[in-house]
């Protein structure tokens, strides 16, 4: 009597299962800052919370600990998430997955990764175990007008990502790129600055980083436009393998692509 209860719960189980519906997915590429978003998660054990908020920024590089390098292309929202919600949905209004939660840094300041990242990298891991993502090998950070005018060569009024130093052998150094240097009189004088990837402006080392990863597998060539010493410069790299989690980042200011 008991084998048969316990073949009849199985088969209920089995039955629920096939009633399942996969949750449908959105483009997280069409969210902007504004959008309201709901999470869904286990905050400290509390099954099934849900949380309302706002897009506060996309496109956002957080620090994945222990690693070296960061997220890219990350979602900001004020919707509450703690320990618990990570790998919970973020979903729009219409109750598409736009993203997967995954950190907090404090109240009000949560994070999700982007459901079009997901989506590249999911089908990779399951058919190969893991992911392999592209890499320049270099160290950079956001041009602004205060970092500028330290920096002997930069012309006045150039936006995008400054390059800081090179990794020896790396694409970026195989590709001609050229980091800061420091003269006998301590001077800074400017590397590249990369404006342009693939025909695309870029302003900023967030952007650069979430259009790499988004668009380029290693092996993939792409097109750098950059500022040198006032002229333009175009150059060809050949997009690497990230290495290791043993490679680190330099400095608080810089980051690695």
């Amino acid at each position: 009597m008991a084998v048969l209860s316990i073949i009849e719960s199985e088969n209920n189980t089995m039955q629920q299962a096939k009633e399942l519906n996969p949750v449908p997915t959105g483009n997280s590429s069409a969210l902007v800052v504004g959008d309201q978003v709901i999470a869904i998660g286990n905050p400290y054990g509390l099954a099934s919370t849900m949380t309302t908020g706002i897009v506060s920024q996309v496109g956002r590089l957080v620090p994945a600990p222990g690693v070296g390098f960061s997220v890219p292309d990350v979602i900001q929202t004020d919707a509450a998430i703690n320990p618990g919600n990570s790998g919970g949905p973020l979903l729009n209004l219409r109750g598409e997955v736009v993203g997967i939660n995954f950190a907090a840094l404090q109240q009000g300041l949560g994070f999700a990764i982007p459901i079009n990242l997901i989506q590249k990298v999911v089908p990779v891991l399951v058919e190969k175990g893991n992911y392999t993502h592209p890499y320049l090998g270099f160290s950079g950070t956001t041009l602004t007008s205060d970092l500028a005018a330290t920096i002997e060569n930069i012309p006045p009024g150039v936006k995008g990502v400054y390059v800081n130093t090179l990794v020896e052998g790396g694409p970026a150094d195989k590709a001609g790129l050229e980091g800061l240097t420091v003269d006998q009189y301590c001077r800074k004088h400017g590397g590249d600055v990369i404006v342009g990837v693939d025909g695309d402006n870029i302003r900023e080392f967030e952007q650069l980083v979430s259009y790499l990863e988004a668009n380029t597998v290693p092996g993939d060539n792409v097109v750098l436009d950059v500022v040198r010493n006032g002229t333009d410069v175009e150059l060809n790299a050949i997009m690497g393998e990230r290495p290791s989690p043993s490679f680190t980042r330099v400095a608080n200011q810089t980051e690695f692509t």
